[in-house]
């Protein structure tokens, strides 16, 4: 019985990725669940991945009639950012920073210097 609700799972998490890519397109909804239902239909619904190939394929032939190439995006997945990021540098006595902090609010509040 898990093998059932596994395959279920399955199909319901293709038809949701392919409803969800059709619909993050810069076409009308009509027409978005056109080329969902399309590409789930040609896939058979099996696998997200041969849902999602077989999706663009039906961009690729419908691009003429849908819109403009960059309506068309490609990927389903933002692109990876690989730059290095400097950390900022550690406090290396955060009580110390903590108590000093506390104290310069207490004498602010005190003697009226908010800045």
């Amino acid at each position: 019985m898990s093998g059932v609700l596994k395959s279920e799972e399955l199909r319901r998490m293709t038809r949701d990725r392919a409803l969800l890519y059709a619909g993050s397109l810069d076409v009308p909804a009509e027409v978005a669940l056109d080329l969902a239902l399309e590409g789930l239909s040609r896939s058979g619904a099996s696998s997200p991945k041969e849902a999602m190939e077989s999706l663009w394929d039906v961009l690729e032939e419908r691009k003429d009639s849908i819109g403009t190439e960059k309506s068309i995006p490609r990927a389903s997945v933002p692109p990876l950012n690989r730059a290095v990021m400097v950390s900022e540098e550690m406090d290396l006595v955060p009580w110390k920073t903590a108590i000093v902090r506390a104290l310069r609010s207490w004498r602010d509040d005190l003697f009226g210097l908010r800045r």
